[in-house]
């Protein structure tokens, strides 16, 4: 579920995955313009962002304990 929510988050309008891809493959200047420019204006609430339930997120059943799993 982390892992589908940040996946989530990385692909999200106006995130950095599409600022490396334009700059990268697109443009190819290799000069990304990273939105914050710098880690240290990273902010918590934005880390917490990327943790955070999405709409229609799946729900995924804890299956251990159940009878018919081989």
């Amino acid at each position: 579920q982390m892992e589908y929510r940040m996946s989530k988050a990385c692909v999200r309008p106006r995130a950095d995955f599409y600022e490396g891809i334009r700059a990268m493959l697109v443009d190819k200047d290799h000069s990304p313009q990273w939105n914050p420019p710098s880690i240290e204006q990273v902010s918590d609430d934005m880390i917490k962002d990327f943790f955070a339930p999405i709409e229609n997120e799946w729900i995924i059943p804890d299956l251990s304990s159940h009878p018919s799993r081989l």
